[in-house]
């Protein structure tokens, strides 16, 4: 009997909806495959396996994080398997595999390492989170190494500046006061020399901090732009991938399905 089992084991859908008659025997059946060794390792019914074939959408609402169609929801119930589990198993699969694409790019040892040696903000430290995607991940890694760099500079530039628990924001305010600091020194020298030209370089200083600002804004909408296309052509690409999956996918349970069928007719 068990080497009828082999081939026909393709075809599990079709038997269960067969089974439907009456829930008594579509629990019984399962609980005869569950008592089967190795049966579901074997035919790719375990939890483990079908988070394999998920495409966990990272920006989905919870419990709609992996997209199981009506058949896959009965072979879930028909072999017992779980669906929160195959997705936090499907959400583990999907987080190694950004870690590892980022990895190729990022030292993030190197950059937490920075943060703590630094005394920056902890919430610069790059955390991977259930419902962030690849790219705003990256983006924060990217944030990170760049307010690095600034603060480094800052080191060098303004000796003793206090850098503890400081984001982007917080350093360029502090990097602001240590240049305002540095202007009022050299007023207060060519005041003594030359007479009180503080109003005149005080107007001119605004101006040009104004300016920065507005070249800083035109840079940062422009850069959002760029990452919200780059999001979009991503969501794009996902969901045809989900949808070539699920097809194979399918494909597959309907071959099992036919398989199992003959094998209950071979049985009648």
């Amino acid at each position: 009997m068990l080497p009828l089992l082999a081939p026909a084991a393709v075809g599990l859908g079709k038997l269960g909806a067969g089974l439907l008659v009456g829930t008594g025997v579509t629990g019984g059946v399962t609980a005869g495959l569950n008592a089967i060794p190795t049966f579901k390792e074997t035919f790719g019914q375990t939890n483990e396996a079908q988070a394999k074939n998920e495409r966990y959408n990272r920006t989905a609402l919870p419990g709609e994080k992996i997209d199981r169609d009506g058949l896959e929801k009965f072979m879930d119930f028909f072999t017992g398997r779980d669906a929160g589990e195959i997705e936090r198993l499907a959400l583990e699969r999907d987080n190694a595999r950004i870690k590892s694409n980022v990895a190729e790019n990022y030292n993030l040892e190197k950059i937490q390492k920075n943060i703590k040696d630094l005394q920056l903000s902890q919430d610069l430290l790059p955390t991977l989170k259930d419902n962030q995607t690849q790219q705003s991940y990256t983006n924060k890694l990217d944030r990170a190494k760049q307010v690095i760099r600034d603060a480094t500079l800052a080191q060098v530039r303004y000796p003793g500046i206090n850098l503890s628990g400081l984001d982007e924001t917080g350093l360029a305010k502090a990097v602001g006061q240590k240049e305002r600091e540095k202007e009022l020194k050299l007023e207060r020298e060519e005041k003594s020399r030359y007479g009180d030209t503080r109003k005149d370089k005080s107007d001119a200083m605004i101006l040009a901090l104004m300016n920065q600002q507005a070249g800083n804004r035109r840079a940062d909408n422009q850069f959002n732009l760029q990452m919200s296309q780059q999001d979009y052509n991503n969501r794009v690409l996902e969901q045809t991938d989900r949808r070539n999956s699920r097809k194979d996918q399918r494909e597959m349970l309907m071959t099992i399905m036919l398989g199992l069928d003959n094998i209950g007719k071979n049985f009648a």
